[in-house]
Formats: C-alpha cells, sequence, structure tokens
C-alpha cells in the first residue's frame, strides 16, 4: 500500500461525525481501493462503531447524518455510479462487496421509507452485475482443461456467490418482499448452491477473514429466509417454481414432477419432490434450505469415478475437462451431466462388454444419439475411422 493510499484510508475514520460522509467522499472520487481487504475492514470499523450517544434520540453521533434524506439520497445515487463503473470487471468483485455493505448498514441505519427504496433499487442492481459475473465464470469453469486453474475459478464463484447473498443480508421485513419475486428467490437458491458446491471444508470454518465474515452472513441469510422460503416452495399453485428453476440452472436434466413438501420436525428444514418420469422411474430430490445440499437419490452433485475420466472415449469426447454429474433415470446409464453440452444433455454409463455407454439428447426434443463403441467396427471400417472417429445411432 503507498503512503498516499493509506493516508487516504486513514483518513476516512477522522472525525467521528463525519466518518459517513468520508466514506461518500470516497465513493464518489476514490483515493482508495475498494477491492482491497483493508479497505473492507476500515469501512466496518467506520459504519459499526457505536460512538457517543445523541442527546435526545436512539441513532448516535457518528451515524446521525442517515437521518438526512438529501445525504441518503446523494448516497445511494454515488453507489449506482460506482458500481457501474466496475460492472464489466468482475475482478473488481471485492469493490461491489464493499459498496453492497455501505448499502446494507446504511439501510439499517435511516428510517425514511424513501431512503429504503433507494438503497433496495441499489442492491437489486449490485445483484444482477453479481449474478452476470456468477454464471460468466461458470460458462469459463466448464471450458477449462486444467483443474488446477479450474478449481481457482471454483474459488471466484464461491466468492461471487457469497457478495450476491450479501444483497439478501437486509432485515426480515425488507427480506421477505424481495423473496416474494420468483427471479430474486431463484438467484438466492442457485448462489446458495454455488457455494454450497465451492466452498471448501477450510472455508466454511470461522477463520476472522472476510471470506468468514460473509460465510457467516450467508448462514444468517440462510436462517432467516428458511421458514418464510418453505411457505412459498410448498405452495400448493406455481410455489415451487422458483426452486424448480433454480435446480433446473443447476442441473439441466431435471424436469420437475410433484409439488415439493416440507419433512417434518425437526427436518423442517429438507425440502422433497420426485421428478417426472422420463425413461422410466422417478428421481427422489431434497434441497435443504439451511446449507443448500441439493440430493438426489439421497447422493450430492459430484464428478464422475476415476474409471469414467481414463476411459479413452471420455478422453476423445472431453478431453481433461473435470465433469459435474447426477444420478440419471435413463436406462442402462449411471450418471447425467449437470450441465448442457452444446445444447444436448449427456448420460454416460459403465458396461464391461461396451465400456463407455453415452447418450446424448437434444434440448427441448426427443431426439436422442446413442455411441457406437469402436470395437463393433475392428475389423469391418479401416483403423483411421475406427480411432480416431465417433459413431452415433439414432
Amino acid at each position: 500500500m503507498s503512503l498516499p493510499e493509506f493516508k487516504a484510508l486513514a483518513s476516512v475514520l477522522l472525525g467521528h461525525k463525519i466518518q459517513w460522509m468520508n466514506i461518500l467522499c470516497e465513493i464518489a472520487l476514490p483515493s482508495i481501493d475498494f477491492r482491497k481487504d483493508e479497505t473492507s475492514v476500515v469501512l466496518f470499523q467506520a459504519m459499526y462503531q457505536a460512538g457517543p450517544p445523541t442527546k435526545g434520540s436512539d441513532m448516535r453521533e457518528g451515524h446521525h447524518v442517515l437521518n438526512d434524506v438529501k445525504f441518503c439520497r446523494r448516497l445511494a445515487g454515488e453507489l449506482h455510479e460506482a458500481a457501474g463503473r466496475i460492472k464489466m470487471n468482475w475482478e473488481s468483485s471485492q469493490a461491489l462487496a464493499n459498496f453492497i455493505f455501505v448499502a446494507t448498514r446504511a439501510l439499517t441505519l435511516s428510517s425514511d421509507k424513501n431512503e429504503h427504496r433507494a438503497f433496495l433499487g441499489f442492491l437489486r442492481e449490485a445483484r444482477l452485475i453479481a449474478f452476470g459475473w456468477l454464471k460468466s465464470i461458470y460458462a469459463k469453469a466448464k471450458s477449462i482443461t486444467d483443474n488446477d486453474f479450474r478449481q481457482e475459478l471454483f474459488g471466484k464463484i464461491a466468492e461471487v456467490a457469497l457478495i450476491c447473498i450479501a444483497t439478501f443480508d437486509v432485515e426480515e421485513h425488507h427480506l421477505r418482499p424481495l423473496l416474494s419475486r420468483p427471479e430474486d428467490a431463484s438467484i438466492l437458491v442457485q448462489c446458495s448452491i454455488s457455494c454450497q458446491e465451492c466452498l471448501t471444508a477450510d472455508d466454511l470454518r470461522p477463520q476472522g477473514t472476510l471470506l468468514s465474515l460473509m460465510v457467516l452472513r450467508w448462514k444468517r441469510v440462510c436462517s432467516r429466509a428458511r421458514a418464510y422460503l418453505s411457505g412459498i416452495f410448498t405452495a400448493a399453485e406455481g410455489g415451487g417454481d422458483a426452486l424448480d428453476d433454480a435446480v433446473h440452472q443447476c442441473w439441466s436434466n431435471y424436469s420437475n414432477g410433484n409439488q415439493w413438501k416440507s419433512l417434518q420436525s425437526p427436518m423442517k428444514h429438507w425440502l422433497e419432490t420426485t421428478t417426472a418420469p422420463i425413461h422410466g422411474d422417478s428421481l427422489n430430490v431434497m434441497f435443504n434450505l439451511l446449507t443448500a445440499e441439493l440430493l438426489v437419490n439421497g447422493l450430492p452433485l459430484s464428478r464422475l469415478p476415476t474409471q469414467y475420466e481414463d476411459h479413452r472415449l471420455y478422453r476423445q469426447l472431453f478431453g481433461r475437462a473435470v465433469l459435474d454429474v447426477m444420478p440419471t433415470d435413463v436406462p442402462g446409464m449411471q450418471f447425467g451431466l449437470k450441465a448442457e453440452v452444446s445444447g444436448y444433455t449427456v448420460s454416460m454409463g459403465l458396461s464391461d462388454s461396451h465400456g463407455l455407454l453415452v447418450c446424448a439428447t437434444l434440448c427441448d426434443s426427443k431426439v436422442t444419439y446413442q455411441i457406437v463403441p469402436a470395437d463393433c467396427f475392428a475389423g469391418l471400417l479401416p483403423s483411421s475411422f475406427v480411432d480416431e472417429y465417433t459413431h452415433w445411432a439414432l
């Protein structure tokens, strides 16, 4: 950190009555780097320290300025401008997180309903920016064959998902109207599933880091939203549409069947349904509203076993890519890819006699192709046609 930046960062805390004004000035004309953890620490100190009391008011002196409608309107406007400057660059995710922290704290401390609408409007904009980043990074991760770089992207996915969830970290009377919109409820579920998939065991342990704080806030949001989401998702008419959409986005082969139902106490945080029987038997699907665990026939999302990834045909079709899979109900197949591949849903199985079996179904269609094992053509076609081409049958 340079000396001028250090001085600018230290000046944010000068004068307990003007700390919020200092924050506004830095958002409007930044001389500090909002992408750094040190900036987050200073902002948290300024926004959350109590400071001296105000006579005749329950608002502390340091936060009394948030009762000023003009100040709050200017703060919300500058937050919009600042988010607009970074919305095309997901490497500035930490800066967006800091803007979200400022908005959620100001929303809590302000009292005017117009101010609330302004900050909630910014949080919605920030939510869409972060969610757009999340989808972009996911698409990039799916095309990466280097496992180390892929794991690095998964870490970024978890971080951006937590940032998106931070836009829901508001009081319950603000949260319920947000979750009543199916698109926002779906975003919360999708981001929570991303966190559950991409966070490591170490990430989930309290460590005193900014990431640990965001994980704890995610758990707080899930706990606060659990009862309300359970009521929405288990409603008789279309209540589960948002959850169905979120699961489908995470698992392209998912086809909603029965209505979602909550399990009996003390397992009320688990919701359960069965898929529509496409190829035979239905699959049992369970979702945990507190941890975002998604189970299919009791099994979580996972990668393929080693014997699949080491197979010659797998390398020929997918290279060294690591694919996320779910159990499938396609006859003769054990796993279905979680994501679409070039517009197809793909299922795979392993046979003792024919090796790797692959079935690809065109999305929104019943057109299905099945792989023809190369050994079926041994001695019948030139070796180049057998070894260098993949053969499919309708």
